[in-house]
């Protein structure tokens, strides 16, 4: 949300301007770092709640999935980038407007249907099936009227770090504390996560900040 704040200005001027490869660029932009932030998010979150809903009280254990779940569709939204702004600017009022309603009524839907089955688990399936819909509806739109999606090597690079980061966490070992797990956890997946960013050079324009990159 904060991002979108920043991008629409700079995406309405560029639409209004015809400079297309400007757009392009700050929606390529949004996508990659959105992605990276939402991706340590994703596994920092997902490899700790247990520890976490543990510290909190046993009666909480059950809304694991629930987690599982909703933070799966945050991070596919989050893989969308900045794609609200360009909905709104460069589809016709109508396209945008149209697009919120379907997402209400696959909202109120899949609560119909989920819900009764699932309980709070159909709840949070409802929340991240409307999530994925409506990124994945944004998307086509976009690429339909700007004829350009910012999916890449960058994004199997991304996927990857997230899984490899899950198999480390598979690795670790348990501790008797959940504090202590979470504080390993934490550490040992997220300097895993920041350096493999680092080593395949996926946030290169961050590197002139490190003490060992200067002259």
């Amino acid at each position: 949300n904060a991002l979108d704040r920043i991008v629409t200005a700079s995406v309405a001027h560029a639409y209004s301007d015809g400079r297309h490869d400007d757009l392009r660029d700050v929606f390529y932009k949004s996508v990659k770092y959105l992605s990276l932030i939402g991706g340590l998010l994703f596994v920092g979150v997902n490899t700790n709640i247990t520890y976490l809903l543990h510290l909190i009280g046993k009666d909480y254990t059950q809304g694991i999935v629930v987690v599982y779940i909703i933070s799966a569709g945050s991070l596919i939204t989050m893989f969308s980038g900045s794609s609200n702004p360009l909905l709104i600017y460069t589809s016709k009022p109508w396209q945008g407007a149209t697009m919120l309603l379907m997402l209400v009524v696959v909202t109120v839907i899949c609560n119909m249907f989920f819900i009764p089955l699932f309980g709070i688990n159909g709840a949070a399936m409802s929340t991240a099936i409307s999530a994925v819909l409506f990124a994945g509806g944004k998307a086509a739109l976009n690429y339909r009227r700007l004829g350009f999606q910012p999916y890449n090597s960058t994004t199997l690079k991304i996927i990857f770090i997230i899984l490899f980061c899950f198999g480390v966490n598979h690795f670790l070992p348990a501790l008797p504390s959940a504090v202590l797990n979470i504080i390993l956890r934490s550490i040992v997946i997220g300097g895993v996560y920041l350096l493999l960013v680092y080593v395949l050079n996926l946030a290169s324009e961050f590197h002139r900040f490190l003490p060992w990159q200067k002259e």
